[in-house]
């Protein structure tokens, strides 16, 4: 009975971030395979940055990239509701700032509503505590 109330707690939060970027969210199926070697679900909060801000992967283990596992915070501009994600994975096809979210996630931000071709404007940035700097 408390969780709901802790979780709204939760979102309501305010997390200090170190950069802030706007650009559009879209809706993927995490895999096994992501980049960063972690094992992501569709439930998990996880997202995908553009390849140009994650920057190069270590070939022998990607984790050591300082951004995979890090948490970012998403902005919905229309709600004012903030929510914490963790990057797993490349989105080779985003621009710079663009994100994918896992679909429970994108659901979760946008109570299901879509905007053009199912992407949507959001803000967002990295969580300056364990967070990463572009």
């Amino acid at each position: 009975m408390l969780a709901k109330p802790l979780l709204l707690l939760h979102l309501l939060t305010v997390l200090p971030l170190t950069h802030a970027y706007s650009g559009t969210l879209t809706s993927y199926t995490p895999t096994s395979d992501s980049a960063c070697k972690l094992p992501p679900h569709d439930y998990d909060a996880v997202v995908a940055i553009s390849r140009s801000m994650m920057g190069p992967l270590p070939p022998n283990d990607p984790r050591l990239n300082p951004k995979c596992g890090s948490p970012i915070a998403i902005y919905n501009p229309d709600t004012r509701l903030e929510y914490e994600a963790w990057v797993v994975d490349v989105c080779d096809q985003c621009g710079h700032e663009d994100l994918q979210a896992s679909s429970a996630l994108f659901e979760l931000v946008f109570a299901g509503k879509e905007g053009v071709d199912g992407a949507t404007k959001i803000d967002w940035g990295e969580v300056s505590v364990g967070g990463w700097g572009v």
